[in-house]
């Protein structure tokens, strides 16, 4: 009887042991499932005064993560899914999507946006959240650096840093260059020509002898142009988009005045077709290959996605779809090294993040080169383009623009 007994206290504790390894096994196995999709939600003006961008940027979402999940496997077998929200470009509107996103499960990795405040008015919450924006990085979301990382774009003051650097290499005259600055009244405007670019135009010698704004809805912009044709400069430079660079264009014309003006992306293929004869000759600064540069293997791989949906000419020839191809690009990569790191059970936005501050010269298809550090979330390569019958064409090689960031 004693040894029933045993034999039954022993078949207990066995019992109660595998109880309990089966447990820890399935926690682990639960812990190590990878999950059904990873999320990159898109938070912008698909419809509104941004939709000339925003569309593009959409159709380019979608066929980066069609390419991703069918030619590259997903990441590690797991598929990327998009969710999109149209703000019709009102910041309050960007706000109450985010707030449904960060709700969802599983909880969006990435957003990718590209309208300033729309931007400024998240970056501190995707911060708290841990969710990584992919975007256009507007100034002061980069300093002090948290969540956010430049894709379709690069610190603005770099960006002009590197035009008087590329200006200044083929300066020929032993005067000192003389530039005028003609911009948008606006953030987009104003915050590229910082009290950092003014420092570094002094150190190089250049004389700023205009500061000209005009609003955002203007269309003439002559008078602003007489003053500086008055000033004698060699060069203008803008930050604007739309109808802001035609209005400039527009003036020079009429004015009959003829002086070198560069501008950033916002002179891209959309704003050249509102407008292609005052357009002409005008240079733009990207960090980007051009979409004309059709001999490119990536440029190929892009314009095959064009023509397998049969899109028309406004629905992606626009800076914003080439950019919204990295966008994708990074955030797979990312995504990858984080989970060679630290597991599927321990991923999360502050693991993504280590891995976009550890990544190096990394050229997602060759349409543009990316290098972040813990205390730079900017692009840094760039390069300058001038429109010639309608196409956006290099004239520069490759170049790093200067590190410009505030003081504070």
């Amino acid at each position: 009887m004693k040894r029933v007994k045993g034999l039954w206290a022993y078949c207990l504790i066995f019992s109660i042991v595998i109880v309990f390894i089966s447990c820890g096994l399935s926690e682990v196995i639960a812990k190590e499932k990878k999950p059904k999709v990873i999320r990159i939600a898109s938070i912008g003006g698909i419809s509104g005064p941004y939709a000339g961008h925003g569309g593009p940027n959409f159709h380019a979402l979608k066929h980066a993560i069609e390419y991703v999940n069918t030619k590259l496997g997903g990441v590690k077998g797991v598929p990327l899914e998009l969710v999109i929200r149209d703000t019709g470009g009102k910041v309050d509107v960007a706000i109450s999507h985010y707030m449904d996103i960060r709700e969802m499960r599983p909880k969006p990795l990435f957003i990718s946006m590209f309208i300033s405040g729309e931007q400024e008015a998240l970056n501190e919450r995707c911060a708290e959240d841990g969710i990584i924006i992919l975007g256009s990085a507007p100034p002061r979301c980069l300093f002090p650096p948290k969540y956010m990382f430049a894709v379709a774009g690069i610190h603005y003051p770099d960006w002009y840093g590197g035009v008087l650097d590329w200006i200044l290499t083929n300066w020929k005259e032993t005067r000192p260059l003389r530039i005028a600055i003609l911009t948008w009244d606006t953030s987009y405007g104003r915050l590229p020509f910082s009290d950092a670019f003014y420092a570094y135009a002094k150190a190089k010698g250049v004389k700023v002898v205009a500061y000209e704004l005009f609003g955002i809805r203007d269309v003439d912009v002559n008078t602003q142009m007489l003053r500086i044709r008055n000033k004698n400069p060699d060069w203008i430079l803008t930050s604007c988009l739309g109808t802001g660079p035609v209005a400039i264009g527009k003036a020079m014309q009429e004015l009959k005045y003829k002086v070198n003006w560069i501008n950033n992306p916002g002179s891209d293929w959309g704003t050249v077709g509102i407008n292609p004869e005052v357009m002409e000759g005008a240079y733009c600064i990207l960090n980007s290959v051009s979409l004309d540069e059709v001999n490119l293997p990536g440029v190929k791989v892009l314009k095959n996605y064009v023509n397998k949906y049969n899109l028309k000419p406004r629905e992606w020839k626009a800076w914003m779809y080439e950019m919204g191809w990295p966008a994708v690009l990074i955030a797979a990569e990312a995504t990858k090294r984080a989970v060679d790191e630290v597991g599927w059970e321990n991923l999360d936005g502050a693991a993504v993040k280590a891995q976009l501050e550890k990544m190096s010269d990394f050229a997602p298809l060759g349409l543009a080169n990316y290098t972040y550090t813990q205390d730079r979330h900017s692009a840094r390569s760039s390069r300058i383009y001038q429109i010639k019958n309608g196409k956006i064409l290099p004239v520069s090689d490759w170049f790093e623009c200067p590190d410009l960031r505030p003081a504070k």
